[in-house]
């Protein structure tokens, strides 16, 4: 029975590639077959997600994030699921407010340069520049250029659109950037 299992889980294993590579190839019809077979004989996030981006490259966004919408519901601020429904939903420019709520709330669980990155394309795409401005300036933070950081937060400073308590916010960020 242990060899019948270790056949299979190779044979899924391989099937797994298989798809993936004619992702790769622009076949995503081909792909999304083998993936919904490989779905139903394995409960795994990955597999469904990969079925999402499947359902996206044969242009079909709407099922692609139902798809990602419902593994949120599932697992919620498991952040490799989370990073594919932004980057649909903001290529895509659909649902950006909610995608805005979504990194948010995963900025308190993961605060790292990538979710601050897809905030600031969220953010830039919905129209709220300055907001946009003080995300990419985190992202800069993270990733070890404070000096970048500064000139994004400045530049958001500069906008007419932002009120009291984010030029506050941004004055003490910048303050806490000073030498």
């Amino acid at each position: 029975k242990a060899l019948k299992l270790s056949r299979q889980s190779d044979s899924n294993l391989e099937s797994y590639r298989q798809a993936l590579l004619l992702m790769k190839l622009g076949k995503g019809q081909e792909a999304l077959a083998l993936l919904e077979k490989l779905g139903k004989a394995i409960d795994h996030p990955w597999i469904h997600l990969d079925i999402a981006r499947a359902h996206e490259k044969n242009g079909d966004i709407n099922l692609a994030l139902q798809h990602t919408g419902k593994l949120l519901d599932l697992y919620p601020g498991y952040l490799p699921l989370t990073v594919v429904h932004a980057q649909m939903s903001i290529e895509h420019e659909t649902d950006l407010q909610n995608i805005i709520t979504l990194l948010k709330h995963q900025l308190q669980k993961d605060d790292i340069a990538l979710v601050h990155k897809l905030l600031a394309a969220a953010y830039f795409r919905n129209g709220q520049v300055a907001a946009a401005l003080e995300s990419t300036g985190n992202q800069y933070l993270l990733d070890g250029y404070p000096e970048l950081a500064s000139q994004q937060y400045q530049l958001a400073l500069k906008m007419d659109d932002i009120d009291d308590s984010t030029r506050q916010r941004l004055q003490t960020k910048l303050a806490e950037l000073k030498p």
